[in-house]
């Protein structure tokens, strides 16, 4: 008996009741047939649904001669009424992509004469093969840009450029800056390194990074100078906390929102980053019921209680006030005594910051969310272009209390207090 397909009734369906036909045992669990079920099975180049029935986690989906075969974590026994719930979030993740996919293959069809002779339907992206020209798509890419150029647009983000080839971007972003050289590119790619510094050579401006999973002391002071030394001659990391695909799940919004205004010269937050929007979709390193699912109404008025959105304000304030928070080439990681206490400087000597004052920031952080840490802080000064036959005043720009600092320093940072500190030498 062929199983009946609620999906092609109602795609919109999250939950359904019914009754379990058969279970027998096999590979990797149970695979149990239902009378009718809203699971949509692996076809068509859509990946299947996944969710819960019952107790039992629904890992796979399959189809075979009309009957519908659930691979589940648990058993059933036969005959028994059961309820389904699919994983809403993945199942529209999935009709956004395979609309996209034929809205886009009938638009590039139609113009270039040609076919789609494959698609593959990824976790992140949808990729297209076409039997036509590259150079005729470069081309049509070229025009489509200089019109929005033509309407005002000055920067063009691009979702996984690392799924395209290379030479495509090299010739389509050559020949638009030839054209307009103010245009700005920016590559979505959290990606292999390799492919990430292509991107980069090939005329990106700037590009998303493994920030987000550079959390303790010893991969931020790895990661920190790979930002900030050579490799920014060309790659321009941007840090973001979050973003609508990634949430790692690590505490401290106010934490790791100095470390990317202070880590690099350039920083995103993603919306509702102020009212701690910090709740994961399971099985993934992203936020549920995000805004690539759902229109999102937020409560501003909420923002007021957790205080990130002034810290947001004092860090903007402070990057506009300081030459030292701008540059890909200025940072020293300095040596501390605890294991979550991370510190790092930025000088720019006089000649370099426009002002024809020397601009240095000293940044202390308190990487434990949830408990004090004292540390002592060396600061090797002549490396630093900081004099050494004096105390340096120096003011936290976070809170206006002022210090005395020399060669060795202790600090003493609680979550509850301070959760960091920014030092601007006076």
């Amino acid at each position: 008996m062929q199983t009946r397909k609620l999906y092609y009734e109602d795609p919109f369906q999250k939950g359904f009741a019914t009754t379990v036909v058969s279970c027998d045992a096999v590979k990797g669990g149970y695979a149990v047939v239902l009378a009718e079920t809203a699971f949509y099975p692996e076809g068509g180049g859509q990946p299947y649904d996944t969710g819960v029935l019952g107790e039992a986690n629904v890992l796979e989906v399959h189809e075979k001669n009309g009957v519908i075969t659930h691979l589940c974590d648990k058993p059933f026994e036969v005959g028994k009424s059961v309820s389904g719930k699919i994983d809403w979030a993945r199942r529209f993740d999935h009709m956004q992509q395979h609309s996209g996919e034929h809205i886009c293959s009938g638009l590039i069809c139609a113009r270039f004469h040609c076919d789609n002779v494959g698609f593959h339907m990824g976790a992140d992206v949808v990729t297209i093969d076409f039997n036509a020209d590259m150079p005729g798509i470069e081309k049509e890419v070229e025009r489509i840009m200089n019109l929005w150029i033509e309407a005002g647009v000055t920067i063009f983000r691009i979702d996984n450029p690392h799924t395209k080839p290379v030479r495509f971007w090299q010739d389509v972003i050559a020949a638009v800056t030839k054209k307009h050289p103010e245009i700005l590119f920016l590559a979505e790619a959290f990606t292999r390194p390799g492919m990430m510094r292509a991107l980069s050579y090939v005329g990106f401006t700037q590009s998303h990074c493994y920030f987000p999973w550079r959390n303790t002391k010893d991969e931020l002071e790895e990661y920190l100078p790979v930002t900030n030394g050579d490799d920014g001659y060309y790659q321009h990391n941007t840090f973001w906390p979050t973003t609508p695909d990634i949430l790692t799940g690590v505490a401290g919004h106010c934490v790791r929102a100095v470390l990317a205004a202070m880590g690099s010269p350039s920083w995103g937050i993603y919306n509702g980053y102020e009212l701690i929007e910090d709740k994961q979709r399971p099985g993934f390193e992203e936020q549920i019921d995000n805004e690539k699912y759902e229109v999102k109404v937020r409560d501003w008025s909420k923002a007021k209680q957790y205080g990130v959105a002034e810290m947001l304000t004092a860090l903007n304030k402070i990057r506009r006030a300081h030459p030292a928070a701008l540059s890909y080439h200025n940072l020293t990681v300095l040596p501390t005594s605890d294991p979550n206490i991370l510190a790092f400087a930025r000088h720019t000597p006089a000649e370099l910051t426009g002002t024809g004052q020397a601009d240095t920031l000293i940044v202390v952080v308190n990487l434990d969310g949830h408990n004090a840490h004292q540390s002592m802080i060396h600061l090797e000064l002549s490396e630093l272009g900081l004099p050494t036959d004096r105390p340096l005043n120096v003011r936290d720009e976070l809170t206006g209390r002022e210090f005395q600092w020399g060669w060795d320093n202790y600090v003493s940072l609680a979550p509850w207090a301070d959760v960091a500190h920014i030092l601007s030498v006076q």
